[in-house]
């Protein structure tokens, strides 16, 4: 999955030492998930242990350090979303970071998360909870 084109993923990690940085944050992208810049992903839900570990060594030959993972699988309220939310942390505990970026999720959303219809009903929040996620090995 790790391409070597001139921009994107790939080339952030080739220069951003030179750029005096050490530190990046990754996506990790739902297999499918066309980005704005059609650019190619680094990893994807799709990635297997061979992917993770070309990541790794173009990391280490360049460098450069994970800081966190960002793991948008949509509102993680839905149950839809739940399976590839934990996909995206799984892979993002096998590099080991103490950081991701998520969803916050959307309450009273109509149509499960897609964008359209979106509400919070004044007034009515659903009871806190804390998440905690345990990687699966």
């Amino acid at each position: 999955m790790v391409g070597s084109d001139v921009l994107g993923g790939p080339a952030a990690i080739d220069n951003i030492r030179a750029a005096g940085l050490e530190y990046l944050e990754i996506p990790i992208r739902t297999e499918g998930f066309r980005s704005r810049r059609d650019d190619p992903p680094l990893l994807t839900t799709a990635a297997t242990l061979a992917d993770l570990r070309d990541l790794e060594q173009r990391l280490s030959t360049a460098g450069v350090q994970v800081s966190s993972f960002t793991c948008m699988a949509g509102n993680p309220l839905d149950p839809a979303n739940v399976s590839v939310m934990q996909r995206k942390l799984d892979l993002a505990a096998h590099f080991g970071v103490r950081f991701v970026v998520a969803d916050a999720g959307a309450v009273g959303v109509r149509d499960g998360g897609a964008g359209k219809g979106r509400r919070c009903t004044r007034g009515v929040w659903p009871q806190p909870r804390r998440i905690v996620y345990t990687p699966r090995r």
